[in-house]
């Protein structure tokens, strides 16, 4: 499949999840998520922008894109002083890719809950992406992951991954 193939495939599984979202319209609490993602591919990236900020009505800047899983863990280790600092934990939730250059997102999170652990801070809950449709990837990763959607995530897939967080 060519990544256009993709992008057109999930532009069509959008407008399917809108039309069977009940709580599309009504569910408000999403508006108040703050949210990291990582994601490599710019297209994907673009994808879960316009999920969130129209979709999801998430304001632009409870939302951190990260390019990699490297500067993803920056993000998050200095959303571990600012806890420190403020007891209050901006991410909520985590999206990452699971292949990305630099640091991949399972060792990524991995890394980040074992510090956040050892400084007894409360871990964002978290959702990996991946394009592998691999039943036993999916069973590792959740050994280190709350949830586990393949991409391209759906809106309903997203919502419900949300209504956890």
């Amino acid at each position: 499949m060519k990544l256009g193939q993709s992008t057109a495939a999930a532009v069509t599984h959008k407008k399917l999840d809108l039309a069977k979202s009940e709580s599309f319209i009504t569910n408000s609490s999403f508006r108040k998520l703050s949210i990291l993602v990582a994601e490599d591919d710019d297209l994907q990236r673009e994808y879960l922008k316009s999920l969130l900020v129209h979709d999801f009505k998430i304001p632009l800047e409870n939302i951190k894109f990260c390019v990699d899983g490297e500067q993803a863990k920056i993000a998050l280790l200095e959303n571990l002083q600012r806890c420190k600092n403020s007891e209050s934990n901006f991410f909520q939730l985590v999206i990452t890719d699971y292949h990305m250059p630099i640091l991949n997102g399972i060792d990524m999170i991995k890394y980040c809950k074992d510090v956040y652990k050892k400084e007894e801070v409360k871990f964002p809950k978290t959702l990996l992406l991946t394009a592998i449709r691999d039943d036993r990837l999916k069973k590792s990763c959740l050994n280190q992951m709350d949830h586990f959607l393949e991409k391209p995530p759906t809106y309903l897939g997203l919502e419900e991954v949300f209504k956890t967080v």
